[in-house]
């Protein structure tokens, strides 16, 4: 398991996306609203995922951002 924070300047929905290297959807770890500045924790439990890299993706109306995970069991 691993966590991860998520912070908005402004109100708005968000929408947070685990994908694997060949482009597929994993998981959706929050789809919802985000209030601004409010500090926001998500909890991926990898337990059915095998060792490997993936991206993480979060998507507001005002952002866009994409991070690596590196699993390792």
């Amino acid at each position: 398991m691993t966590k991860f924070t998520l912070t908005v300047a402004k109100t708005q929905n968000v929408r947070v996306e685990i994908y694997n290297l060949q482009g597929q959807l994993v998981t959706t770890l929050f789809n919802g609203q985000v209030q601004a500045k409010e500090v926001n924790t998500l909890n991926f439990n990898a337990a059915n995922l095998p060792s490997g890299t993936y991206i993480y993706q979060a998507m507001g109306e005002t952002f866009k951002a994409n991070k690596k995970i590196v699993l390792v069991k």
